[in-house]
C-alpha cells in the first residue's frame, strides 16, 4: 500500500471515531463524543478484534487493488484523450483547447520577440531574467505539438490538458524523425528492447502510475473530509468540522501538487521514449525482418512503410526483401550446455 492509501483510511478511522457514540471512559464518567475503547479492552471479544482486523485488510487490500485498476482510465481521461466532443459537456473540451492554444501562442511569441531583441540589442538579451524567461516559454514550447500549418483557429494538434499535449509532442517528434506511429508499433518495440532499455522505460512507467494512484488518494481523502466536515456541521460539532476543513484543504494542496508532478513524470517518461528509439530503433527492424534504412530520408519513408504494414492498412510492398536474422551457434557449446561432449570434427577412423 502507497503512502496516500495510509492517509486516506486513517482519515476514515478518525472520522468514523468522533462520529461513534460516546463511551465511558476507564473511571466510569461520561467524556461526550471521544471514544476510549482502549479502556475497556478486558471487555472486547477476541473473535470480534480478529473479524475486525481481517476486514480492515480486506478493505485497504480491495482498495487498493480499485485504484490501481482505476490507474489507466483515469490517466487517458488527464490526457483528455477520453474528454467529450458532443453534447453538453464538450463545451468544456473546447475551452480548455482554447486556453492551450493561447498558451501555445504565448510561448511561441515569447521566443520570436527574444530572437529579435537579440538581434537588436545583444547585450540588453544576455540579462539573466530574460534569458530565464525564454528558457521557460523554449520548455513550454517543447511540450507542444507543431500547428501542422497555418490556421486561422490557431495549433489545431493542441490536446485539452497538459499531459495530453506532452504525450501528442513527444508522439509528433517521433513521426517526424523515424516515421513511426507508436500506438501502431509499440508491441514490436516492447519486443526488440534490449533489457536495460525496457527496464528504463519500466521504471518510468511505474513512477508515472505511482503519481496517477497517490492523486485518486489525495482527491478521495479530500471527499471523505468534506463528507465528515458535513456530517459535523449538521450536528454542531465545531471541533471535528474545523479539523476535517483542515484535512480537506491539505488533500486539495497535496492535489495540486501531486497532479503537477504527474506532469514532471509524465515530460521524463516520453523524453525516455524518445532516447530508447533513438538507440534501439534499428532493433526494431532486425525484429520485423526488414532492411535497414540507410539515411534519414530512408528511415523515415521505411517507418512510414512499416507502421501501415502493422497496421493492416497496407500490403506489403512489392519491392522489399526481408532479412532473415542470422545468429552465430556454436555446436561445441550447446554440446556442453546439454552434458554431452561435443562431437569431433576429424574425419579419422572411429572405433
Amino acid at each position: 500500500m502507497s503512502g496516500g492509501a495510509f492517509a486516506f483510511w486513517a482519515v476514515v478511522v478518525v472520522g468514523l471515531s468522533a462520529r461513534l457514540p460516546g463511551a465511558t471512559d476507564c473511571s466510569g464518567s461520561a467524556e461526550g463524543r471521544v471514544t476510549r475503547l482502549w479502556c475497556e479492552g478486558s471487555s472486547v471479544d477476541p473473535v470480534a478484534v480478529v473479524v475486525g482486523i481481517v476486514l480492515a485488510l480486506t478493505l485497504a487490500v480491495g482498495s487498493s487493488l480499485i485504484i490501481a485498476a482505476a490507474t489507466k482510465p483515469v490517466l487517458a481521461w488527464l490526457a483528455g484523450t477520453s474528454w467529450p466532443l458532443n453534447g453538453r459537456l464538450a463545451g468544456l473540451t473546447a475551452r480548455r483547447l482554447r486556453h492551450h492554444q493561447r498558451v501555445y501562442a504565448a510561448a511561441v511569441g515569447r521566443l520570436a520577440s527574444a530572437a529579435g531583441h537579440r538581434a537588436r540589442d545583444s547585450e540588453a538579451a544576455d540579462d539573466v531574467l530574460t534569458l530565464a524567461r525564454d528558457a521557460r516559454a523554449l520548455a513550454r514550447r517543447m511540450r507542444y505539438p507543431s500547428p501542422g500549418g497555418p490556421s486561422p483557429h490557431g495549433n489545431r494538434r493542441v490536446a485539452p490538458t497538459r499531459l495530453g499535449n506532452s504525450f501528442a509532442a513527444m508522439t509528433e517528434r517521433v513521426e517526424t524523425r523515424h516515421g513511426l506511429q507508436l500506438d501502431v508499433c509499440w508491441p514490436l518495440l516492447e519486443i526488440s528492447l534490449c533489457q536495460p532499455h525496457l527496464a528504463g522505460l519500466k521504471r518510468e512507467s511505474e513512477v508515472v502510475a505511482s503519481r496517477v494512484q497517490n492523486l485518486l488518494w489525495a482527491v478521495c481523502t479530500g471527499v471523505v473530509a468534506l463528507a465528515f466536515a458535513a456530517g459535523s456541521l449538521f450536528a454542531g460539532d465545531g471541533t471535528v468540522l474545523a479539523v476535517c476543513m483542515l484535512i480537506a484543504a491539505v488533500a486539495a494542496g497535496a492535489t495540486a501538487l501531486l497532479h503537477r508532478g504527474l506532469g514532471d513524470a509524465v515530460d521524463d517518461y516520453c523524453d525516455s521514449i524518445e532516447a530508447v528509439l533513438v538507440a534501439s530503433r534499428t532493433a526494431l527492424y532486425e525484429t520485423a525482418g526488414w532492411p535497414q534504412p540507410t539515411d534519414i530520408t530512408a528511415e523515415r519513408a521505411t517507418g512510414r512503410l512499416l507502421t501501415a504494414y502493422l497496421s493492416r492498412r497496407a500490403e506489403q510492398a512489392t519491392a522489399l526483401t526481408f532479412t532473415p536474422q542470422t545468429y552465430p551457434v556454436d555446436i561445441g557449446q550447446i554440446a556442453l550446455d546439454a552434458g554431452q561432449a561435443p562431437a569431433s570434427t576429424s574425419a579419422g577412423p572411429t572405433t
